[in-house]
């Protein structure tokens, strides 16, 4: 072969140490870029994960306050409705408690010995709490506590006597209920995530909550890292030495009621890091060999496409793993830029708001909230973050539900505002709640007065009539006109009195199976000459239904006085048809007469005590129908059209 002039080796040997020398520096340059930027977005992952963390906990505290309210006043409402009862036995008692899930029941006179229980034991062997004395020296007459066995009880003293009832509710229940919706039961669930090592919530005296492979760490007092993001209210992260092998932990404070309460810790596991750092490493090493026989634009562009691919892998798996954690939230999520575009949202948003289509990021908000909803444009515009407000939505079905919003504010490192995030729990059901227990104390109060008022009218009424009986007998021949009418007046005195008490009064439903075709067609051939007599035609549409279980007696009333109701409200040459159908499963019995109708704003309050249009109507009938029908547990609906006539409509179960 011949020599190429001017080949020196010395030139390639220089050659090979300069290019070798730029290898290794480059290789080293890239691997340590490559570390921090993995750690920086394991570091990021963790905070969101933290944030979520704790938000979830706030929302579970809440959660449990919640409960255990609903609990004491379910308690107290059993206890008022047993206080009402005029006589007690230990059968009633065991009934109330098994109904109404509680554990036991006592009753203790003024002097602290049982006179009734629902329990198993006699009431010789029955010891009052001792946190009932504050009862029985009458320095309260209703009060709630826990017994020594972790019970949840509500003691109140009756209205006419020292004696005081007492409902218990079982510790065992309440430990379980608050379990399932604690922050332990959290961490738990969320620290089966692969990649996280441990959670833990820690204060100055020791470790609050932690995943079960925690059993001791060291006191954030003689932990200078732990001490100092306690101290400074800010989040931090460390690389921590767990068990023997390095995890990535990253912590931050925890308040309660804007009091610094502890820190919660969160332990990544490094294993995932240390393996793709590692394959990075030999990788590199390898690439910079081949590269390193190639030439310089070679090295630079593989290296890069290299790196990229590796960091886009490992950027992809941090955000599934992030997306798995956020959409398993029961709150809706929603983020947005300071230009109102969407940038996030998890799974919950769109079932929660009824969205349909997909690939809402990058579209703007208002598109999908038009009114600002969810106040994030709002929130930006005040530059200050937004507390739990409390709001009424409706969804495109137009179904309306109540949500609360709480949002917070997004900025860069130079705290510009770079936009917002909108976290919204659905307040529906909570709502619900404290309306069925408004409506429940409205009754209760309208119950009270309603005995009170039948007792102190009763007593007049019968002296009445005794002195009318007696003002016949001595003289018939002038006065015969005049007693009718007085009596006919009592008697109407005395119907509404007992429509007042109907309503109102306690009830229990004797049960028995129920053929309601036999039941109407009784009902028919008793009213057919009272419609007859204004020339209305009663019609039969039935079809072969199943048995249900109910009070026979209830449910003639409530069809019986629906069925007047259409013969007084339709003309002459009108007409009433009674139709039965079943599912299966329900039956359905509706009563539709030609009279002149009810308009819109009358058939809202149809059901409401006292609303009536007869002039001698007392106006409870449609409320104590609609009540013994959903004490069947079933459902009573109306439908009317002035001019057109009326269509009642009423669902029971069958079974």
């Amino acid at each position: 072969m011949r020599k190429l002039k001017g080949f020196n080796p010395k030139y390639i040997s220089w050659i090979s140490i300069i290019l070798a020398i730029l290898m290794i520096t480059t290789s080293f340059l890239v691997i340590k870029r490559i570390e921090a930027s993995l750690l920086l977005i394991l570091e990021k992952e963790g905070y969101a994960l933290l944030e979520s963390l704790i938000t979830s906990s706030e929302n579970s505290i809440k959660a449990t306050d919640i409960a255990e309210q609903i609990l004491e006043d379910r308690l107290l409402d059993n206890a008022k409705a047993i206080d009402q009862m005029k006589e007690l036995n230990k059968e009633k008692l065991l009934t109330i408690a098994n109904e109404t899930h509680l554990k036991k029941i006592d009753v203790f006179d003024g002097k602290g010995n049982v006179l009734i229980t629902s329990s198993l034991y006699s009431p010789e062997d029955i010891s009052p709490p001792s946190a009932l004395h504050f009862i029985f020296s009458e320095k309260s007459r209703i009060m709630s506590f826990k017994t020594e066995e972790g019970d949840f009880a509500v003691a109140i003293k009756r209205l006419n006597s020292s004696d005081v009832i007492v409902c218990y509710a079982d510790a065992k229940y309440i430990y379980n209920f608050k379990q399932s919706i604690g922050i332990g039961n959290l961490i738990q669930k969320i620290s089966k995530e692969s990649g996280i090592e441990y959670i833990l919530l820690q204060n100055e005296e020791g470790i609050v909550f932690a995943t079960k492979n925690i059993e001791k760490m060291k006191k954030i007092s003689n932990d200078t890292f732990l001490k100092n993001a306690l101290l400074s209210n800010k989040k931090a992260s460390r690389e921590f030495d767990f068990e023997g092998r390095k995890v990535l932990e990253v912590v931050k404070p925890f308040s309660i009621a804007h009091t610094p309460y502890g820190v919660f810790r969160l332990g990544l596991s490094l294993e995932d890091y240390n393996s793709v750092l590692h394959d990075t490493k030999r990788h590199i090493v390898i690439l910079s060999l081949f590269l390193f026989f190639i030439g310089f634009v070679i090295i630079g562009f593989i290296v890069t496409g290299q790196n990229y691919r590796l960091l886009n892998e490992s950027f992809k798996q941090m955000e599934i793993f992030t997306k798995k954690v956020m959409d398993g939230i029961n709150s809706a999520i929603v983020s947005i830029d300071k230009d109102l575009i969407i940038t996030y949202l998890n799974k919950r948003t769109t079932s929660m708001f009824s969205l349909t289509g997909e690939g809402f990021l990058g579209k703007n908000y208002k598109l999908f909230f038009p009114q600002d909803e969810l106040l994030l444009e709002k929130s930006i515009s005040l530059k200050r973050n937004i507390d739990e407000v409390e709001k009424e939505y409706a969804l495109p079905s137009g179904k309306r539900i109540y949500i609360g919003i709480t949002t917070s504010l997004l900025s860069d490192e130079e705290e510009r505002i770079t936009g917002a995030t909108a976290l919204v729990r659905d307040l529906t059901l909570i709502k619900k709640l404290k309306e069925d227990l408004q409506e429940k104390e409205r009754l209760k109060t309208i119950g009270v007065l309603a005995s009170g008022v039948a007792h102190e009218i009763r007593n007049p009424l019968n002296a009445l009539r005794l002195s009318i009986g007696k003002l016949k007998r001595d003289d018939e021949r002038g006065t015969d006109k005049l007693l009718k009418i007085i009596t006919d007046e009592i008697g109407r005195i005395e119907k509404t009195v007992e429509d007042f008490l109907s309503f109102t009064r306690p009830f229990n439903l004797r049960l028995s199976e129920v053929k309601l075709n036999h039941i109407l067609d009784e009902i028919i051939s008793l009213m057919d000459g009272e419609a007859s007599d204004k020339g209305i035609v009663l019609k039969r549409e039935f079809e072969v239904i199943p048995i249900v279980y109910g009070d026979e007696t209830e449910l003639r009333k409530v069809f019986m006085n629906i069925i007047r109701n259409s013969i007084d409200a339709t003309d002459d040459g009108g007409e009433i048809v009674l139709k039965t159908v079943s599912d299966n499963k329900s039956v359905e019995v509706s009563i539709k007469d030609t009279g002149i109708g009810i308009s819109e704003e009358d058939v809202t309050r149809i059901f409401d005590p006292y609303f009536t249009k007869k002039k001698a109507g007392t106006g409870l009938g449609m409320s104590i129908a609609k009540r013994i029908i959903e004490g069947h547990k079933g459902s009573i609906s109306i439908e009317s059209e002035i001019g057109k006539g009326t269509e009642i409509t009423i669902r029971l179960s069958v079974g």
